[in-house]
């Protein structure tokens, strides 16, 4: 046998552990964007913009508008005027940019604010989604084990 060829199951069980390491890191970054999420829903606040500048975001090759750049000031009550921006697509501005809209901030953390509504819905989705099928994999491994120890190694369970 060559050292350099490989079997339809080498290749099969490679696709796999990538498929594992990519629905991880996935997990991971939705995790990391969920707990984002509850750290603004637990000590965001929200404040009156002092001062508001905007800027189109375009596509480079085309000129087409992708996006808004926002970029405003506020007062924070530990921090003192805050001089920070936040990144809209042209559906959220059209739908949720009023002309008295407020920003939402974690106090005393710089660079943690967002116009208030721009959410990341589809990350938690995937989060949830995720997890819910982690903890299903979770049962049937507990339930696996425990029929496993319980019945013996001779014993087979049937499918239910």
């Amino acid at each position: 046998m060559a050292l350099n060829s490989f079997s339809s199951d080498d290749s099969s069980s490679r696709g796999k552990l990538r498929l594992h390491i990519f629905v991880i890191v996935v997990f991971l970054f939705s995790a990391w964007k969920t707990l984002g999420e509850f750290n603004y829903l637990l000590f965001g606040k929200t404040a009156e913009p002092l001062s508001i500048e905007v800027y189109e975001r375009q596509r480079e090759n085309t000129g087409e508008v992708v996006g808004l750049k926002i970029e405003y000031t506020f007062n924070d009550p530990k921090l003192g005027s805050r001089d920070e921006s936040d990144n809209i697509s042209v559906a959220f501005a059209e739908e949720n940019l009023t002309e008295d809209f407020k920003i939402e901030f974690i106090p005393g953390s710089a660079n943690k604010s967002r116009i208030e509504g721009n959410r990341s819905y589809v990350m938690m989705g995937v989060f949830f989604c995720l997890l819910l099928v982690l903890i299903g994999f979770g049962i049937w491994l507990w339930r696996t084990a425990h029929d496993a120890v319980r019945k013996g190694p001779y014993e087979r369970r049937t499918p239910r």
